[in-house]
């Protein structure tokens, strides 16, 4: 596949100087083509010490740790005979879901950059200097400018990614909420999935407790650990299976010979693939819930 054009370079709400400028063009070539002589040694560096850092910070900030079902998300991921990609999607409750969730994930993932997560990390936050676009190149963070649609150079780099049998992680929501309510699915993820050579796996996951460790009311952003009475909770879904869904609509399309009416039959299908995703963490959401009031309630008992 040929490299995408970085072509959304001066798009987006921050303007950055000519050395970061320099450096954006650099590692935009190389997240694509990743035969820089440096690109494993530097990746695998990043990788590993960032998840391993997060492990170490999950085990001594929390008190309590509980992961479901990540047997069965690992399974998937190193299945020798795999030949889909890998898309997980997961809730946005704090600034850094993402390296903390990983770090739980086992040591022959965490140090592997061929198995490790792609991801989409917000440009102006991430890709703000020389260094940090650096790091987050090297840590499989792909620049995406918020604002701009789903067909910006980003969302086709990680097309390609998916299209190379990689497993690419999405925050649908776009932005960090920490609402009770999930936000509104944004299309992008839905049109990974449709768009795919061939349709992948989609994991959801559910995670609790970085948003009582990071809330958005500390202006400041540091970790609130003390006391040490934080909990985390990751829990993996089944995997869901879009292979149907996607064939009918590459059936119906075809049938279309309107530009129109293809636009606005893609249209309607990212809405149903974004409403099936959003149903299924809705899902797991309640059942954290309902779990969570069952062990409330057995606590007030033993107090009674």
């Amino acid at each position: 596949m040929n490299p995408v054009e970085n072509r959304d370079q001066n798009q987006g709400p921050r303007k950055y100087g000519s050395l970061t400028v320099q450096a954006h063009n650099y590692f935009w070539k190389k997240i694509q083509m990743q035969n820089a002589p440096f690109w494993n040694i530097g990746s695998k560096a990043v990788l590993s010490l960032t998840t391993s850092t997060m492990n170490s910070f999950i085990k001594l900030g929390f008190k309590e740790i509980s992961v479901n079902n990540m047997d069965t998300f690992t399974s998937i991921l190193q299945n020798p005979y795999r030949n889909q990609a890998v898309i997980t999607y997961s809730n946005h409750i704090s600034t850094f879901d993402d390296p903390i969730i990983w770090g739980l994930l086992p040591k022959s993932i965490r140090k592997d950059p061929n198995l490790m997560r792609w991801t989409l990390g917000a440009k102006e936050l991430t890709f703000i200097n020389p260094p940090l676009t650096a790091f987050f190149s090297l840590g499989k963070v792909i620049p995406i400018i918020r604002g701009i649609g789903i067909y910006q150079a980003a969302m086709d780099v990680a097309l390609s990614k998916i299209n190379d049998k990689k497993w690419v992680h999405i925050f649908p929501e776009g932005f960090v909420n920490q609402k009770p309510e999930l936000l509104r699915f944004k299309w992008g993820v839905s049109r990974l999935i449709m768009e795919a050579e061939q349709t992948p796996i989609v994991v959801p996951i559910f995670h609790r407790g970085l948003d009582d460790v990071f809330p958005l009311s500390n202006k400041y952003r540091y970790p609130v650990l003390y006391p040490r009475d934080k909990s985390i909770y990751i829990n993996f879904g089944n995997p869901l299976n879009f292979t149907q869904v996607v064939n009918d609509w590459k059936e119906i399309r075809s049938t279309l010979t309107s530009e129109s009416e293809k636009n606005e039959l893609d249209k309607i299908f990212r809405i149903v693939i974004s409403d099936i995703l959003s149903i299924h963490l809705n899902k797991m959401k309640f059942e954290y819930e309902k779990n969570n009031l069952k062990g409330l309630d057995k606590k007030i008992e033993n107090l009674e």
